[in-house]
């Protein structure tokens, strides 16, 4: 039985403090995005490296932006986001 765990080794007790803090931080992030930035999506028309015309949109409750090259996946995109 050398080298094997016992029963009362294997078990611990529940901390869900380190989960709490995780919580408590996203929560903290989302909040300040909101603050910062508002609910709605911003979009904006902007030039890539090659100098090409294309679509930015920031989705301010998840944080995701994206790049897309019409103003119809834009709109599409952003009627995505809402949806969730």
């Amino acid at each position: 039985m050398e080298g094997r765990e016992t029963l009362s080794n294997k078990f611990s007790v529940y901390n869900p403090l380190p989960e709490l803090w995780v919580r408590a931080i996203a929560l903290g992030q989302l909040t300040l995005r909101v603050l910062l930035h508002g609910f709605r999506p911003q979009v904006r028309q902007v030039r890539d490296l090659d100098n090409t015309l294309c679509w930015y949109a920031y989705y301010p409750l998840s944080g995701a932006l994206k790049f897309l090259a019409s103003e119809a996946e834009i709109k599409q995109w952003i009627e995505l986001r809402q949806d969730i």
